[in-house]
C-alpha cells in the first residue's frame, strides 16, 4: 500500500526537488503538488491524503495557517 502525499511549496526549484525526491520513493505516490496553499486545501476538501510536505514561509497563507485550517489532519 502506497502513502498518498502531496507537496506544497512557493518555491519552483523547491517543488520540483520535493517531486523528484518523492519519485525515487517506492511507498509514496505523489498526489498532486500546490505553488499557493489555498489551491491545496481547495484539493484536500474534495481528497484525502495520508501525507503532506509543506513549506512553512509562503506568501498568502503559510504553512501553519493552513494547517490551522485542516480537519481531519495529515501527517505533516
Amino acid at each position: 500500500m502506497k502513502i498518498q502525499c502531496i507537496v506544497i511549496d512557493d518555491e519552483p526549484l523547491a517543488l520540483e526537488k520535493m517531486q523528484s525526491l518523492i519519485a525515487q520513493i517506492d511507498s509514496l505516490e505523489l498526489t498532486a503538488s500546490f505553488d499557493n496553499a489555498m489551491d491545496a486545501l481547495f484539493f484536500l476538501k474534495q481528497h484525502t491524503v495520508d501525507l503532506i510536505f509543506l513549506d512553512i514561509q509562503m506568501d498568502e497563507l503559510d504553512g501553519l495557517q493552513f494547517l490551522e485550517l485542516l480537519n481531519p489532519k495529515p501527517h505533516i
